[in-house]
């Protein structure tokens, strides 16, 4: 996935930057090869059907514009003469006229071409002598890989054997044209004009040959026709740029090169505009580029949702991990692709710089520049002010002002959330849990969810506001990356002196636009609130919830004393009744003894509401009644236990005032159940009872006890 994505990157970008041209008067390739090479590429293109390769013929065509070396070569005649505008023919060839004026080039030609190299035209020709198409395309290629001399030939012969092939005929004179040829072509381009007056490329390489000879109104004439009906096109701009330099017209000039540049990019339509303009800025208008591909949808990056909802947070937080997880681990393998490019442009490098110096010493001169005039232009371009500077500048002001205004929000919402909890938590001082109809917990219940509703209601609130001000930015900043993308992908492989090195650039322009684009993941997700709780009210009740967790519930027995202490509070007792045994002993009156009977003195922290009671209990009637064991293995036992008791009590609150006192009177009833076994022992136990009293501040009351208790709360009274 990561090398298929780097590919697509590298191959759009490259044939953006790059024009796939027919044959319109340019050379393409500077490195010649000999006739055995060609006489073996040749051999393999017939083997493989006679027709070569579109791929191969359009790697051949970019060549030129990204690895020339040096200045374009100027072409001397195929006749050796001097070009004279008076020997330009008016003629206009078709028929056969145009097929004896061929026979006679080639007559001129071929006597004067290598013999293998005639061969090998004679052996495509027999190939293909039904198909001028591919005999057409086979000369665009050996023209391509200059092999001029063969390409003329198999081109005109393809003439000759179709002459109604007009793209063939264009194609052969063109090629004149580029091979110094101009005059000779001329009078069939002129064949070629009256059934192709709509033809951009025909029209352009009449101008080119016009303009080789130096008639420029009659190349201006045919460059304006072309450029009425394509205007960028590159070669006709160009050519005219150079005509209206001449003719010291360099405003429009420059303008023909820019229109030029449009259409293709080439290093004469660059050193033009650099040539005619001084100013600064010269080649900022290619950093204004219109119609620069969606490379964010275009390669199907799945940018996260934002959040506008509290139910979407889960969502949004996988989609964003999903997004930053594939971000990271493409930004990851760049960084490995850059290494090793640049490894190896380094030691390619240094390769070239020792057989340049070795050269230098042995011959005295250096032919092989390191950087060639394309690299130095394109690295003057790279220095663009709008991408380097403007555009920095302002991702810094529209993330600045993004994060100012969420934070704004963040501000309002925060101050909206502390004026709800204040609204419900003053309603919520007039109930507690403590009821003993259990209406206090009901109405906490009811008051707390809907604290939870207004403040969700709230958060969706300050989502879409978010949500809004994110998608502004984010829809900016995706723009501003994408214009720099295409820039720095453009200009910076058109730097790398090598392979290699133009490969490191694209990769370094593309993991500047995955730190770019990873910006647009959006803001944290915000949970909804209570959320927790209402899952807990599925399985409990609100008052089990709310409940504080103690982790202390411990009790001692030490004699007379019982000590009970948890989180909510602690309490001592002491036993009266243990003195029983001094009272007889003569110490205490029998008198005193009765009212030790079943007395007890307790003292009461409440940890909650920081009170402290302390009470002295007479207990009037406890009385067990169990049922007589059976005996068996496994014997079943039940019985009750009935407690009547009074109490006197007094309150001290948390000030060490008086908060309340009183008398209260208990009755308690316990049942229990079972098996009395040594195997399982298992008992079943409740109690019930009711509490009376009168307190001189809380005044009269009754209250359940037990499952009393529980059995009023739950019926809501």
């Amino acid at each position: 996935m990561m090398k298929k994505l780097v590919l697509l990157f590298l191959c759009l970008s490259t044939s953006l930057l790059l024009g796939i041209p027919m044959v319109q008067g340019q050379r393409k390739n500077a490195n010649k090869p000999d006739v055995k090479t060609i006489k073996n590429e040749i051999e393999k293109i017939l083997k493989q059907g006679g027709a070569p390769d579109q791929a191969k013929l359009e790697k051949l065509a970019k060549q030129y514009a990204i690895q020339q070396t040096v200045s374009e070569p100027k072409k001397e005649s195929l006749y050796k003469t001097k070009i004279n505008r008076t020997q330009v023919s008016r003629a206009s060839l078709t028929g056969k006229k145009l097929t004896d004026y061929i026979e006679k080039l080639l007559g001129r030609l071929e006597p004067k071409m290598d013999p293998e190299t005639v061969q090998i035209v004679n052996k495509i020709e027999q190939r293909s002598d039904t198909n001028s198409n591919i005999m057409s395309q086979l000369s665009y290629y050996l023209y391509l890989i200059e092999s001029e001399d063969a390409a003329l030939l198999l081109g005109g012969r393809t003439i000759l054997k179709d002459p109604l092939n007009d793209l063939a005929t264009n194609n052969f004179a063109a090629m004149l044209t580029s091979c110094g040829a101009a005059p000779q072509a001329i009078p069939i381009l002129r064949g070629l004009i009256p059934q192709n007056q709509k033809n951009a490329m025909v029209l352009n390489n009449l101008g080119q040959a016009f303009a080789s000879v130096g008639m420029r109104d009659s190349a201006m004439f045919y460059f304006n026709k072309c450029l009425m009906l394509e205007p960028k096109h590159a070669m006709a701009n160009k050519t005219a740029a150079k005509l209206s330099a001449d003719a010291g017209n360099k405003t429009q000039a420059i303008e023909q090169a820019k229109k030029s540049l449009e259409g293709e990019i080439t290093l004469e339509a660059l050193e033009l505009i650099d040539e005619l303009d001084s100013s600064p800025d010269k080649f900022e208008f290619l950093a204004h580029e219109k119609n620069i591909p969606d490379y964010f949808n275009l390669y199907k990056f799945k940018k996260p949702s934002l959040q506008r909802k509290h139910t979407d947070a889960e969502v949004v937080r996988a989609e964003q991990n999903a997004f930053l997880t594939e971000i990271d681990r493409m930004i990851e393998q760049l960084n490995i692709l850059i290494d090793e490019e640049t490894k190896i442009s380094l030691i390619k490098s240094q390769e070239r710089v020792q057989r340049t110096q070795a050269e230098a010493i042995e011959y005295g001169r250096i032919s092989d520049k390191l950087f060639s005039p394309m690299n130095e232009m394109a690295a003057k371009i790279y220095a663009s002010k709008y991408i380097n500077r403007d555009i920095f500048d302002e991702l810094q002001k529209i993330e600045k002002t993004y994060t100012s205004e969420i934070e704004y929000r963040r501000q309002s919402y925060a101050n909206d959330l502390n004026s709800i909890m204040v609204q419900y938590a003053e309603k919520k001082k007039a109930y507690n849990c403590d009821a003993m109809d259990g209406s206090g917990c009901k109405m906490l219940e009811k008051l707390t969810l809907e604290e939870c509703e207004a403040k969700n209601k709230r958060l969706d609130v300050f989502l879409d506001a978010c949500a809004t001000a994110a998608e502004r930015y984010e829809q900016r900043q995706l723009q501003l990356a994408r214009e720099r993308f295409f820039f720095h992908s453009k200009w910076g492989y058109m730097m790398g002196h090598d392979p290699h090195r133009a490969n490191a650039n694209h990769y370094h322009a593309a993991k500047d636009y995955l730190l770019s684009i990873r910006k647009v993941v959006g803001y944290a997700p915000e949970q909804p609130f209570c959320r927790q709780l209402k899952e807990l009210l599925k399985t409990y009740r609100f008052e089990d919830i709310i409940k504080p967790y103690c982790p202390i519930n411990n009790q001692f027995d030490i004699g007379a004393m019982s000590l009970k202490i948890n989180c909510t509070e602690s309490t001592l007792t002491i036993k009266l009744d243990h003195f029983i045994e001094a009272a007889e002993l003569g110490k205490l009156s029998k008198k005193a003894a009765f009212w030790l009977d079943g007395m007890k003195l307790q003292f009461k922290s409440d940890h909650v509401k920081r009170n402290t009671t302390i009470s002295v209990i007479k207990t009037w009637l406890e009385q067990s009644v169990e049922v007589p064991k059976m005996l068996t293995p496994i014997r079943w036992k039940a019985g009750a236990k009935v407690e009547v008791s009074t109490t006197a009590y007094i309150t001290i609150d948390g000030r060490g005032q008086i908060a309340d006192g009183g008398l209260k009177g208990t009755a308690m009833t316990t049942a229990w159940s079972g098996v009395d076994s040594d195997v399982t022992g298992a008992m079943n136990q409740i109690e019930a009872g009711v509490e009376m009293g009168l307190g001189f501040n809380s005044g009269a009351f009754v209250s359940p006890k037990g499952m009393l208790a529980e059995l009023f709360t739950g019926l809501g009274t």
